[in-house]
């Protein structure tokens, strides 16, 4: 069984960011930039919400275009904290209660079909 491992950067009064929405403010020296390398080298899997996932990816565009230039391919990525969200819109899914996998399998296809339906309708 894997371990599953949750670490966070806050202030000592719960904050994230600071009042104009920016957390330069935990920027790590370099002893604790190595301990957190080190604690995530290993892991195969990251969850990033929106703001994360967005600071993540403004790093990773500034890091390709200065490698690659102007003209540089971008990945598009996919962000789960949004498909979650489009799942829970669903009441049958906002709760698993099912016995089977294959019911649950079955009502994420549903939810995920509705959702392709109304984007191709507003297309």
């Amino acid at each position: 069984m894997a371990k599953l491992v949750y670490s966070a950067i806050a202030s000592l009064d719960g904050y994230v960011a600071d009042g104009d929405g920016d957390f330069g403010w935990a920027v790590p020296d370099e002893e604790v930039h190595a301990f957190i390398n080190a604690l995530q080298r290993p892991i195969g899997t990251h969850l990033y919400g929106r703001r994360m996932y967005e600071t993540m990816i403004a790093i990773d565009r500034e890091k390709l275009l200065a490698e690659k230039g102007p003209r540089a391919f971008l990945p598009k990525r996919w962000v789960v904290e949004r498909t979650f969200s489009w799942l829970g819109q669903n009441r049958r899914m906002s709760k698993d209660y099912e016995r089977l996998t294959e019911t649950s399998e079955a009502f994420i296809y549903a939810a995920m079909s509705r959702l392709m339906v109304k984007r191709l309708a507003h297309s």
